[in-house]
């Protein structure tokens, strides 16, 4: 605890001893209130969440939308990407001129 005071203390100092006071005071009040709380051996849900995506969703959603509204689009593989997102324009034509080369009037 000694550390949490040190640093309330640090990181409001500058605005006065008020307002460490208030500060120290909140964490007194919130470690008041701390308590156990026992969590169970298994699961007595009996409820489950609705899915992201219906199951009448096109194939792509369900393959791949799916998967980032779960926050788990880093097992999305890059193939499953749709053909028509991927820039057909040749990349390697646009250039840019360095910052330092403009030509500014």
């Amino acid at each position: 605890m000694g550390y949490l005071r040190q640093s309330i203390e640090e990181a409001w100092g500058r605005r006065g001893p008020a307002v460490v006071r208030r500060n120290l005071v909140a964490l007194d009040s919130a470690l008041a209130a701390l308590h156990e709380v026992e969590l169970p051996d298994a699961v007595s849900a009996t409820r489950r969440r609705a899915p992201l995506v219906p199951p009448e969703a096109p194939d792509f959603v369900q393959r791949v939308t799916r998967l980032l509204l779960e926050g788990r689009g880093d097992e999305r593989s890059a193939l499953q990407a749709p053909s028509h997102s991927v820039p057909t324009y040749p990349i390697c034509l646009v250039v840019s001129r360095p910052a330092s080369r403009e030509k500014r009037s």
